[in-house]
């Protein structure tokens, strides 16, 4: 990194650490932290105010030092997403000293890189005495605060950051969702608001998303709001962006006008609680109801689906149109994002239309609507498989390829396809990190959606028989079996067929209901 000119940022001891501390040091404050709120664990934590903190968090930098040597900067998030043991603000004040003490003591010019993301995460418990007490503890030439999602909720805006340096971030992403999304107005704008105020101390702008490789768009805006001090105009850089993606001198008005639709809407989310994409309910648990994918994937569109369809339209015109950009990967990856929203959105329609068949006992309508799905989710499928990025086998081949042993390989799959599916072994965070790839839709997905149709078929003389919890526990063992499944045969690790090709047969044969 450093021979980039980048600085990179260490850790620093944060106080979690193995149950087993208080085996070997019985007399020390190692206490267990209430479970994350999402089924797991709660983490052991040491009291920073107890010596022995002091001791390791001054060890662990000044032996991380002698490895990779120092840039001062440290990165140490004692509470995100978790709470202290205590609620007062003497305590907390402490604790923060005591945190950054043990950084200066092992590099006496450290400066304490922290997370924002806690002082909003929870604001029952950090309300404006202990968010204080917290932050005035350190210096403020000692702490950069990391505004983790300023793009859709800037904490600096609230007044939370208490006169401390901090960085503008773009979250944007969670979990590597698949799906059209952004917000390119918010992201224009943000930055040199930010700077334009003279009370807020920005001292940078950064990424802080979960995952990458989702929506370039988005991130070459970003990645040029680094060196910009006014807002672009965002329909002109729209324009521009179009010709340097395609490698067009002058795009053509069929491009320029599908952007224009997709930059108007999919990527001007103004609902500033929207963690990411609307969810995909192909990606989701099949349901009766299914308002979210996951815990934090909602549903319901904030855009225009009838855009996305035009927008894809007007692709595959152009693609046959100019066969050469047809064959750009950029294009060509583009092409499928699109045509992937349009068919998400469009199975919105389809579940309702499915539950309303079921309800009404209409048996004919609810085998026509449920073939219409395992259609759309096949044809989807030969889409994706298209793309060298969104291969479900590739995947696997990768963590295949870290292996050394056959137990390895086991273990690697497994916890590949954990992370996709059910997240925890007990589906703590079930499709959190759901991904519309080539396989994981023609399989899994399809999989899925064919144990609930056949649940509902089995009661559609009798609706009100129909039994959630044995579907639940059906589905929920499928979903357990795939990811023990170490058979990935029917996974191609690279792309077949042409995208263009299948896209506009996929259009011809749904856009007269997108």
């Amino acid at each position: 990194m450093r021979s980039f000119g980048m600085t990179p940022v260490l850790p620093a001891f944060s106080g979690h650490v193995p149950a087993a501390l208080a085996t070997h040091y019985p007399s020390a404050n190692v206490q267990k932290l209430d479970p994350w709120h999402f089924g797991f664990n709660g983490t052991y934590f040491l009291d920073p105010l107890d010596e022995l903190f002091a001791e390791i968090g001054t060890r662990f930098i000044e032996t991380q030092t002698s490895v990779y040597g120092t840039d001062n900067f440290f990165s140490c998030d004692p509470f995100n997403e978790v709470n202290p043991p205590s609620s007062d603000p003497d305590y907390l004040s402490a604790v923060s000293k005591a945190v950054f003490s043990s950084m200066r003591s092992g590099d006496e010019a450290a400066i304490w890189v922290l997370q924002g993301w806690f002082l909003v995460h929870n604001r029952l418990f950090w309300r404006a005495d202990q968010a204080r007490a917290f932050l005035d503890a350190v210096p403020d030439d000692g702490l950069v605060l990391l505004d983790l999602w300023a793009e859709m909720q800037p904490i600096w805006e609230e007044n939370l950051f208490y006169g401390k340096q901090f960085i503008w971030n773009m979250l944007h992403n969670y979990g590597g969702r698949s799906g059209l999304y952004g917000s390119l107005p918010r992201v224009a704008a943000g930055p040199p608001t930010a700077l334009a105020n003279s009370s807020a101390r920005i001292v940078g702008t950064g990424f802080s998303m979960e995952a990458i490789e989702t929506n370039p768009i988005v991130y070459d805006l970003m990645s040029e709001m680094h060196w910009r001090t006014s807002p672009p105009d965002v329909d002109g850089w729209v324009r521009g962006y179009v010709s340097r993606r395609y490698g067009q001198s002058v795009a053509s008005e069929t491009l320029l006008d599908a952007w224009t639709l997709l930059a108007h809407g999919v990527y001007s989310c103004n609902r500033t609680h929207q963690p990411g994409t609307s969810g995909s309910v192909i990606a989701a648990r099949p349901d009766r109801v299914i308002e979210r994918v996951g815990c934090c994937a909602p549903v319901p569109l904030y855009f225009d689906a009838d855009d996305v369809c035009n927008a894809w339209a007007a692709f595959v015109d152009e693609g046959r149109r100019a066969p050469q950009l047809a064959q750009q990967a950029a294009f060509s990856y583009d092409l499928t994002t699109v045509t992937t929203q349009a068919l998400s959105d469009l199975m919105i329609r389809w579940h309702w239309e499915l539950l309303r068949a079921f309800h009404r006992s209409n048996s004919h309508k609810f085998d026509l609507v449920a073939a219409n799905i395992t259609a759309l989710i096949t044809d989807l499928d030969v889409l994706l498989r298209t793309q060298p990025k969104l291969l479900l086998g590739k995947w696997l081949a990768d963590a295949k390829a870290w292996a050394s042993t056959d137990a390895e390989w086991v273990t690697y799959q497994y916890n590949a396809r954990l992370q996709l599916s059910l997240w925890g072994k007990a589906g703590h965070l079930v499709d959190y990190a759901y991904k519309l790839w080539g396989g994981l839709v023609g399989d899994y997905y399809l999989r899925r959606w064919g144990c609930f149709v056949d649940s509902l078929r089995a009661n559609i003389t009798a609706p009100s028989a129909w039994d959630l919890l044995a579907y639940t526990a059906q589905v929920k063992t499928l979903e357990q079996q795939w990811t023990l499944d170490t058979d990935c045969s029917n996974y191609g690790a690279l792309p077949v067929g042409d995208t263009l090709q299948v896209a506009g047969s996929l259009l011809e044969k749904y856009h007269g209901v997108c």
